[in-house]
């Protein structure tokens, strides 16, 4: 099945590193925008882009989070592309299509380990133990501080933040818990073979 993987992997990339032109990021940017992305957001010159495109978008009964549009919006973005061409000499945004150079140095990351305690009862632990400390109220970002974070010993794969938070998800977790295991195992092949490549 790995083998498999990286065959695809291998077809899928090769037509592509053979036509990548580094001086024209921009314009593919922008192209995975228009097809698939549901949120606005753009780098300096790209305004006007986006505004038109989201403007034709809306004039075909349809906005940004509309799902299965994908035609649609390719040829929108075929009708407008040519009429604005500022903004093409920077990424697109500042998120998650700005550190993107070439196929090469593509690495695969799909999300999918969360950095947050997966206790039920963790914000409640939390807040009592902020209070007895320092008597103060917890930022949003101290609750998914990653440095004191531990994992499941068995799935590697769900956090938690104490030994209380998991006793009280492990009725909830213990049915996943094996699936998670040899899902992660997979995951991780997986993710080595397409950085790989």
């Amino acid at each position: 099945r790995i083998r498999e993987v990286e065959r695809i992997v291998r077809e899928l990339r090769a037509p592509y590193e053979a036509t990548w032109d580094a001086s024209r990021k921009a314009e593919d940017q922008r192209l995975i925008f228009a097809v698939c992305d549901t949120e606005r957001h753009f780098g300096a010159g790209h305004g006007p882009f986006v505004i038109e495109f989201e403007q034709q978008c809306l004039s075909r009964g349809f906005g940004l989070k509309a799902k299965d549009r994908y035609q649609e919006r390719f040829e929108i973005y075929s009708s407008i592309k040519d009429n604005f061409t500022e903004g093409l000499d920077g990424a697109f945004n500042h998120g998650p299509y700005s550190n993107f150079d070439d196929p090469a140095s593509y690495k695969y990351d799909d999300g999918i380990d969360v950095k947050m305690c997966n206790g039920p009862n963790h914000f409640a632990h939390y807040l009592s133990d902020m209070q007895k400390k320092a008597g103060g109220i917890p930022r949003v970002t101290d609750l998914m501080n990653e440095d004191k974070l531990m994992k499941c010993a068995r799935c590697r794969v769900v956090n938690y933040c104490s030994k209380q938070c998991q006793k009280d998800d492990w009725k909830a977790h213990k049915a996943a818990c094996k699936n998670l295991a040899l899902w992660k195992k997979d995951h991780d092949k997986i993710s080595e073979v397409a950085n790989k490549h």
